[in-house]
């Protein structure tokens, strides 16, 4: 069992699941499912310089995010949410949406490996 890599600390989902190892690969499965679709969203979203849609997307994968334990995106992807929704500094959003779908991407991989050899 691994509950720590390079981008996530499992720490946090094993403790409020007890351990259940179905839960929590349920959990990672949906967090595979959902995150790069959520990506090619806000990724489609900035293209429009659609602000609002860009904050619900990154408000949609924030709980995501927490539960693997990845703080620093976690951080990137709250500041993604509130400078879309406030339109504030759109000059940085890309590079900024360009970091998290870097990470998010890392991170999805990661996942994937541990599910496929079963070490998570």
């Amino acid at each position: 069992m691994i509950t720590k890599t390079n981008t996530l600390d499992l720490d946090y989902i094993y403790n409020i699941s007890d351990h259940d190892r179905e839960f929590i690969k349920e959990m990672l499965i949906t967090f595979l499912k959902i995150t790069p679709v959520s990506l090619d969203d806000i990724q489609k979203a900035y293209t429009a310089k659609n602000w609002k849609e860009i904050a619900r997307l990154a408000h949609r994968i924030k709980p995501t995010l927490m539960l693997i334990g990845n703080d620093d995106l976690s951080k990137k992807i709250k500041k993604l949410e509130q400078e879309a929704k406030q339109e504030s500094n759109v000059g940085n959003i890309h590079g900024l949406i360009s970091e998290i779908d870097g990470q998010c991407r890392q991170t999805v991989s990661e996942i994937q490996e541990l599910i496929d050899t079963d070490r998570y």
